[in-house]
């Protein structure tokens, strides 16, 4: 049974629903359209399969929504544990490299995986190389090489959000004219913005630019995980079913699981759909963790996954257009080939996790 605990989503169980992600992530990309496939694999019923793998979309907004959750987590540690209280000004300023610092990690990562993966690819033949694209890719604005590096730019973009919603939403009484002066220059910025959305349409159409650079769907999902960490959402929810049994919880979290994975696959459109999915996200995620003890074999090893899921991210698609060819050879059934695919991934992702340990001294301290 899930264990239930007061302090909200735990770090065992973020890892959980990062390990769900990541599976989602895996199955969308290699079956949102079975018909790529030809008659290469066999699809048993290939509009559930294809429904399915868009449903696996999801796994962007659960990876943003842990973000969220986990970012709120970090900054709420670090004004704990901070010596003095500092101007509201001065503490924008220190978020800002909180974000700065969780954003740097997961581009060392990112080019950590880039520039080999793309050595393996132009050796074997498999991919032209030129400074244009490169730096394309190297800088995430035109990431051509793999579909799935478009997240490094998200995420980026979201974290650099974060410090304005922080300031807006956690109260800092040191310094109320600095507060009442960045909220009146939000205000005006605000004001003439909507000025130009409303008068002149060249304004409107760069508005709306930028808006849609942002995602809003997934900016959303990352914001609704912020939320829930810094109002206690799930402390609530938690503290609320701690007085169920275990096996209505059990119940519970597959109905929850159940009502958001039917609403969400009902909704999609298309493979990209992801609209509702700030508010079909945290449902899921609570049935996933009512029906998912993190203690069990299930659990430990979704928790397992969810340690190594950026790795598994970065590398899936790679791993897919070196293994593709060989494995069509010797399954036609997709779910033996999704197995397979993943296992690879895995083996990847866990040498890459390894070596990350390695060059980082994770290993050598945990040895101690």
């Amino acid at each position: 049974m899930a264990v239930i605990t007061q302090n909200g989503i735990t770090k065992k169980q973020s890892a959980l629903l990062q390990g769900v992600a990541i599976l989602l992530m895996i199955y969308h990309h290699f079956f949102n359209d079975p018909s790529l496939y030809g008659d290469a694999l066999v699809f048993r019923n290939e509009y559930w399969v294809r429904s399915f793998a868009w449903f696996g979309k999801i796994c962007v907004g659960l990876f943003a929504f842990v973000s969220g959750y986990g970012m709120c987590k970090i900054l709420d540690k670090w004004r704990d544990t901070s010596p003095v209280q500092k101007g509201f000004l001065r503490e924008i300023g220190e978020v800002y490299l909180l974000c700065l610092k969780q954003i740097a990690g997961l581009w060392i990562r990112y080019w950590s995986i880039l520039v080999p993966g793309l050595a393996i690819l132009v050796t074997l033949g498999k991919r032209s190389f030129t400074i244009g694209e490169f730096v394309g890719n190297f800088f995430c604005y035109r990431p051509t090489y793999n579909g799935a590096f478009w997240y490094v730019e998200q995420y980026t973009k979201m974290l650099l959000i974060l410090p304005i919603a922080d300031g807006l939403l956690h109260k800092n009484k040191t310094s109320e004219k600095s507060r009442t002066f960045f909220y009146g220059v939000l205000l005006a910025l605000g004001g003439m913005a909507l000025i130009g959305i409303l008068a002149l349409p060249a304004f409107r159409t760069i508005a709306v630019q930028i808006i849609k650079a942002f995602r809003p769907a997934f900016l959303a999902a990352f914001l609704v995980g912020y939320l829930s960490a810094g109002f206690g959402v799930f402390e609530w929810l938690f503290q609320l079913f701690s007085e169920l049994k275990g096996s209505f919880r059990w119940l519970l979290g597959v109905l929850l699981i159940c009502l958001a994975g039917g609403l969400r696959i009902y909704l999609a459109d298309s493979a990209a759909y992801a609209r509702f999915d700030f508010l079909i996200v945290p449902l899921f995620s609570l049935g996933l963790l009512l029906a998912v003890s993190e203690r069990g074999m299930l659990g430990k090893g979704l928790q397992w996954l969810g340690k190594r899921s950026v790795y598994l991210w970065l590398t899936h698609i790679l791993v897919f257009e070196l293994s593709k060819d060989l494995l069509l050879k010797l399954t036609q059934s997709h779910i033996l080939f999704y197995l397979m695919e993943l296992l690879l991934c895995i083996l990847i992702g866990e040498i890459c996790f390894w070596i990350e340990g390695i060059v980082t001294g994770k290993r050598m301290r945990q040895k101690k």
